[in-house]
């Protein structure tokens, strides 16, 4: 009867640490996920601030250039590109009318350990009597046939 107990309680002893053992695995799986995850995050906001700053450094008047206000055709003006510690962005500036331009601004992130990020922001600009760009705030959409 003795060693029956024995066996018994080497086999719920045996069990309890299978059980242990499976509990702290997903423990360090979920922990492991969730600093991707947390690092993925960090790169994603770092990519979208660069070309926020990028699109807000090109748009300011001190910053445009006035060869890219002069009369031309449509098409593409300028390519300027920014980087910093995190991110590098490039903004691109095209001329759509005589006095809209768009600007599009595409940043990447830089760092080689964590996961990179991309991040792709436009934005409308018009330039008044005095050549000074100001971004267009009511906008509608049109489907062309």
């Amino acid at each position: 009867m003795k060693s029956a107990r024995q066996g018994l309680a080497l086999a719920l002893v045996l069990a309890a640490l299978v059980l242990a053992g499976a509990l702290a695995a997903g423990a360090v799986m979920y922990a492991t996920q969730s600093m991707r995850d947390a690092a993925g995050a960090v790169a994603r906001l770092q990519a979208a601030a660069a070309a926020e700053q990028g699109l807000a450094t090109v748009s300011a008047p001190t910053a445009w250039s006035p060869s890219w206000s002069l009369p031309g055709p449509p098409g593409p003006l300028a390519t300027i590109a920014f980087s910093n510690a995190h991110a590098v962005d490039t903004v691109r500036v095209l001329r759509l009318s005589p006095t809209t331009y768009l600007l599009l601004s595409e940043s990447r992130t830089l760092s080689p350990i964590t996961l990179s990020a991309h991040s792709r922001l436009s934005l409308l600009v018009t330039i008044d009597s005095t050549h000074s760009p100001h971004p267009i705030t009511n906008h509608s959409w049109a489907d062309l046939p």
